[in-house]
């Protein structure tokens, strides 16, 4: 039986600890299948600029599409099948809603993600996305720090 393993991937340093033990869990797994998601989400800018928002949108997710190609080479060069994918998110809500759904629509198994270590206040005024994955998803869940 195939294993699902989702990564989400922001370009941070703590995604891209994500990444490498996204690798590590594909070696060791027999039949691995990893799935890479990028969540870029509305900006502030929508409600005076919107025009200008979808710029900064678009820019983004392109960026990250550069940035995923270059990690999807290395998972192939280990003979791993790898998707990645970039999500223009619009609606007001917190990445971790996104990689969850992404994960059910996808039947993951595992999801990997970094935490920013946001404690404490910060942490609930802020919100955050790990904490949001690990609350709501339907899988296992592996936090990075």
């Amino acid at each position: 039986m195939k294993r699902r393993i989702l990564v989400a991937y922001d370009g941070s340093d703590l995604s891209k600890k994500a990444i490498q033990e996204a690798e590590l869990q594909a070696t060791v797994t027999f039949d691995s299948e990893v799935y890479i998601l990028s969540v870029v989400r509305q900006t502030h800018l929508m409600t005076t600029y919107p025009t200008m928002a979808f710029d900064v949108e678009r820019e983004m997710a392109r960026d990250l599409q550069v940035e995923l190609g270059e990690v999807k080479e290395r998972f192939i060069a280990n003979n791993t099948i790898v998707h990645a994918e970039v999500i223009i998110d619009h609606r007001q809500r917190n990445s971790g809603q996104a990689i969850t759904e992404y994960a059910s629509q996808n039947d993951i198994d595992l999801i990997i993600i970094g935490s920013r270590g946001l404690g404490g206040v910060k942490g609930v005024v802020l919100g955050s996305v790990s904490n949001q994955v690990v609350q709501h998803a339907d899988c296992h869940v592996f936090v990075v720090k």
